[in-house]
């Protein structure tokens, strides 16, 4: 089994070509004719992801963010990309048409998060639509922090919680959409200041990380059943890089 072929299933599964134009997506780092010994799953490849697939000898890495995404003015030996080049280990990226893939990253947190009748707006293919039991939104925001790992997350509003739009990563121009659509709740991972200050009706912002990561457990599913002779698991060195304070009383 080689990069090409884990990079034509990853293909079926979310169309590099339904990626968003600024996008960079696809096997951005390494050789198409590599056989694959060990795949690691990571959201993001950062340096603790590097060492963790050099100790574990897996020779392939297929992650949400692009790991090259403005143009590199060099490629030095101590960069994330030198090093995925000296080790041999290839990395397929998969971001914006993974987010719009059916399955792909909001279907697994609208999943996640309980979501019933689900749909895609026509006017944003990255959104989801969904129902929830109508409950009142402190009750709600409990379940977001419950089922996504989370301490804490930001919000605004009152309102009863009944239909969802959700957007995973930093998508928070959808707010306006989705309260168009007849949403009274919208989630995302980040929300810019004037986006709080627009009117509209509950708007939670649960983290970027938080909101994306449920996907990796998807690719994890999706890659051993394409590929049952090698071994795929999410890099245990897959973690949030931002930290929360919780204030005790």
């Amino acid at each position: 089994m080689t990069v090409q072929e884990v990079f034509a299933s990853l293909n079926r599964l979310a169309p590099v070509e339904t990626a968003l134009d600024f996008d960079n997506v696809g096997l951005l780092v390494g050789s198409k004719d590599v056989e694959v010994s060990q795949i690691l799953v990571a959201l993001d490849i950062t340096d603790e992801v590097v060492e963790e697939a050099v100790r574990t000898k897996s020779n392939l890495i297929v992650a949400h963010h692009p790991i090259i995404f403005s143009p590199l003015p060099a490629v030095e030996a101590e960069s994330i990309v030198g090093r995925l080049l000296q080790n041999g280990i290839s990395a397929i990226c998969m971001h914006t048409n993974l987010d719009a893939a059916k399955g792909g990253v909001n279907d697994a947190l609208a999943t996640l998060l309980g979501l019933s009748e689900v749909t895609v707006p026509e006017e944003d293919p990255l959104m989801r639509i969904g129902t929830v039991p109508t409950c009142d939104l402190q009750d709600f925001l409990k379940q977001v922090c419950a089922k996504l790992g989370l301490p804490t997350v930001k919000y605004r509003g009152t309102d009863k919680v009944s239909k969802v739009g959700l957007c995973g990563g930093s998508a928070c121009e959808g707010a306006a959409l989705a309260y168009s659509l007849g949403c009274d709740t919208y989630i995302t991972g980040e929300v810019k200041h004037h986006i709080w200050l627009e009117p509209g009706r509950n708007l939670i912002e649960a983290g970027h990380f938080a909101t994306e990561n449920p996907v990796c457990e998807t690719l994890v599913s999706y890659l051993m059943q394409e590929f049952s002779q090698v071994s795929v698991s999410i890099a245990e060195s897959n973690r949030d890089p931002a930290s929360y304070f919780i204030r005790k009383e």
